[in-house]
């Protein structure tokens, strides 16, 4: 059985924004092949908890050792350490681990390194991708500190023994500059019943019972979402996540509110309601002009097995995505609310795109798949 130690900074239980939701699914894949995983969250907490997490995905459920330490964060929200924090910490991590996992870049050159060089382990990062990488997205001040920001990217790479990429053109990046990196695509799992926090603490933020079927899950910048509502006004627009709060203030800030009734806005859900709405959705629309690293939205319909309208952009992140058919792929937002009325009454193409994009997820995406390719990774490292 491997060890290993997973250090980062999420409560793994409040899975909403896409950094939480990546720590979890690669943590379940590990845990679900039978590694034993202790997991290290590091950030200001009010107090200190253990607690076993348990997760879950058709392949199985796993567990999660995860440990809440609170520290002091600077303004540069790095970890403030002293040997009062650490010293405790290494006495109680005191197992033989076979490598230590960092899922927080800025923890890389401070905690990560220290925790691989006190237990003697190869110290492994998971790399999203800063958005330095893209030029045309930055404002003009970002643009005179980008040399700066992937000069730090690749030194912080170098700091690991191995970098684990979330998409390909990171890995090639970081290869031009002679980094040891290679590609592992995130997974999706969602947490087991009894970690499901938010399901006990809905407080009636949403009702998914208002919900007629045949919705559609729209994670899109804030205009199409709302012209898409607009125009397809029979069709349940649901928005989930923090984007579902920009968009109740978008709708705010144009007097629309009250007017768009479609727009069904559910941010904090919980993963048994998740599960439960999509039930009910029968597409998606994910579409991020702007995205540097992999939309969490789109491996998550792909996991459910929902037909899925995109933009090349975004398909091409995930590797042989776009070439398997798995997905259907318009870069003209404007004629997406078309496309979506097509879509849907079209009950061929929305069976064979979800078969598509399920059989895509079980043979690239899988748990298994991941934690295959990660411990052929592990072996690379000649672990002790």
């Amino acid at each position: 059985m491997l060890r290993g130690l997973v250090i980062g900074i999420q409560d793994i239980r409040y899975p909403i924004h896409g950094s939480a939701r990546l720590a979890l699914v690669t943590m379940h894949a590990l845990a679900l092949s039978g590694h034993k995983i202790d997991y290290l969250a590091l950030w200001s907490y009010n107090k200190s908890e253990a607690i076993l997490v348990t997760t879950r995905s058709r392949w199985g459920f796993a567990r999660i050792n995860m440990i809440k330490v609170p520290i002091k964060i600077n303004s540069n929200s790095l970890p403030i350490l002293s040997s009062s924090i650490t010293d405790p910490i290494i006495k109680l991590f005191h197992e033989d681990y076979d490598y230590i996992l960092c899922l927080e870049r800025r923890y890389i050159p401070t905690v990560c390194r220290y925790f691989s060089k006190k237990l003697s382990a190869p110290l492994i990062a998971y790399m999203d991708s800063p958005k330095y990488m893209h030029p045309e997205r930055l404002t003009t001040t970002e643009l005179l500190v980008r040399p700066a920001a992937l000069a730090w990217y690749v030194i912080t790479s170098h700091m690991s023994d191995l970098t684990i990429c979330v998409s390909k053109y990171i890995e090639v990046f970081l290869k031009k500059w002679g980094t040891n990196a290679i590609t592992i695509e995130p997974t999706y799992a969602l947490l087991g019943r009894d970690s499901d926090i938010l399901s006990k603490t809905n407080n009636g933020n949403y009702d998914i019972n208002s919900i007629n079927h045949e919705a559609v899950l729209c994670s899109c910048p804030l205009n199409l979402t709302v012209i898409t509502a607009i125009k397809n006004p029979d069709v349940p627009i649901v928005v989930t996540g923090p984007q579902a709060y920009y968009v109740r203030e978008y709708l705010k800030m144009r007097g629309l509110l009250n007017k768009v009734k479609n727009i069904h806005l559910l941010h904090n859900i919980s993963d048994e309601d998740l599960e439960k709405l999509h039930n009910k959705i029968v597409a998606a629309l994910v579409a991020r002009p702007a995205l540097s690293g992999l939309s969490i939205t789109l491996l998550q319909e792909l996991y459910f097995g929902r037909p899925v309208l995109t933009d090349e952009n975004t398909a091409s992140k995930i590797r042989g995505l776009i070439e398997s058919g798995s997905v259907l792929i318009n870069n003209k937002y404007s004629e997406w609310p078309t496309t979506l009325k097509s879509l849907l009454n079209n009950d061929e193409q929305l069976r064979e795109l979800s078969r598509r994009a399920e059989s895509f997820f079980n043979r690239i995406l899988s748990p298994v798949r991941f934690a295959e390719t990660f411990n052929h990774a592990l072996r690379s490292l000649n672990l002790r």
